[in-house]
């Protein structure tokens, strides 16, 4: 049985999370995992998600990384010193303002697959 079904994903607006929740769709993963949107990177923040079961983080970046800390407000110099210990972290670079999802698959223990 797959333990903490969580996946948390981190959206500067409200289209980045559509956009992807069609994509976990297409892919079926909606019926077995649970995908939250957050807005904020700060440790505390992870830190509570992480007590809720959520192990993997999937991370809309912005353009350039001063652009991605203002908008998700945390105060490492990057996403992956952000993030706590334990965590997958798996960070989506924007291409003409769009993100491709085709890179992320899981494994069957809800893991991100290796090269994420």
């Amino acid at each position: 049985m797959v333990k903490n079904k969580n996946v948390a994903i981190a959206c500067c607006d409200k289209k980045q999370f559509e956009n992807f929740m069609e994509y976990a769709q297409k892919k079926g993963w909606n019926k077995l995992i649970k995908f939250e949107k957050i807005e904020k990177l700060g440790k505390e923040f992870l830190e509570n998600l992480y007590k809720g079961g959520f192990r993997i983080l999937i991370v809309h970046a912005r353009a350039t990384h001063t652009e991605t800390i203002k908008a998700y407000q945390f105060e490492a110099e990057n996403i992956e010193k952000a993030v706590p210990k334990g965590w997958q972290c798996c960070v989506l670079k924007p291409s003409s303002t769009k993100y491709s999802y085709s890179g992320i698959e899981f494994e069957f223990d809800l893991k991100l697959k290796d090269g994420i």
